[in-house]
């Protein structure tokens, strides 16, 4: 082996470690960007159904206090909650809430079993759904369409 050979192989080894290290760090931000997609998908994914949650709980209350009743439930495909016109904070199209009620009575003559599913009108193929089981004493509604009076608020 002569001096030239030698100094060419040092030079070929020096861009073998070049070249391993330029693979190994692709693959190290490459592993990296996929996390990261998949870590903010996620968090797309919680804010979901979290909003379902929020709305779920919303109408339920509602509903428990007498504000609307189930037959407005049914009928509601929902942007907002309450006061709320944009329920949804970040930029872009607002998802579509389709909420589904299932009533039934209970052992308990003035109580009735009142199921909301709360599910996203969206093409996710991960769409947010929640659903809110609750005993909720249903308010009955008179000839003009309006809630009775609840006794507790006498002489408020």
């Amino acid at each position: 082996m002569t001096a030239i050979d030698t100094v060419q192989s040092r030079r070929g080894a020096a861009l073998l470690e070049v070249l391993l290290s330029i693979a190994l760090f692709v693959g190290a931000a490459a592993f990296t960007l996929g996390a990261s997609r998949a870590m903010l998908g996620n968090l797309d994914r919680a804010h979901r159904e979290q909003q379902a949650v929020d709305l779920a709980r919303s109408k339920m209350a509602e509903l428990h206090v007498g504000l609307i009743s189930i037959a407005d439930l049914q009928a509601e495909r929902i942007i907002g909650v309450g006061s709320l016109e944009n329920f949804n904070e970040l930029p872009g199209e607002q998802p579509l809430w389709n909420i589904q009620v299932n009533a039934s009575r209970t052992e308990h003559a003035d109580l009735s079993l009142v199921e909301l599913i709360v599910s996203e009108d969206s093409t996710h193929v991960d769409a947010a759904r929640y659903t809110l089981r609750q005993l909720v004493r249903l308010r009955e509604v008179n000839g003009d369409g309006e809630y009775e009076a609840d006794d507790l608020l006498e002489g408020l």
